[in-house]
């Protein structure tokens, strides 16, 4: 959602997964404010990104990059609001 409708610095989208997904999880902005991120786009700047085994290799630059469609989260439950090992915390 970032990527087609950008970062408006409100936690929009990340609200909106919670809804959907796991209405209860009071604290998850909370959590992530605690983590440094302030808004739906800081999620990404300063909290996570994308687990190295996910990444694919451009084969003109020989870079690793992200993929054109993010990949199904696996081994979290539907409801969680915590991320799948898809992803990695940025230290």
């Amino acid at each position: 959602m970032l990527r087609t409708e950008g970062c408006d610095h409100t936690w929009r989208w990340a609200s909106r997964f919670r809804e959907l997904r796991s209405p209860d999880a009071a604290g998850m902005q909370r959590r992530l404010s605690r983590r440094g991120a302030a808004c739906d786009c800081g999620i990404f700047v300063s909290e996570l990104t994308l687990a190295r085994h996910q990444l694919v290799r451009d084969l003109d630059t020989d870079e690793l990059e992200q993929p054109a469609v993010a990949p199904d989260c696996s081994a979290v439950r539907r409801t969680s609001t915590h991320p799948c090992a898809n992803w990695e915390r940025i230290r």
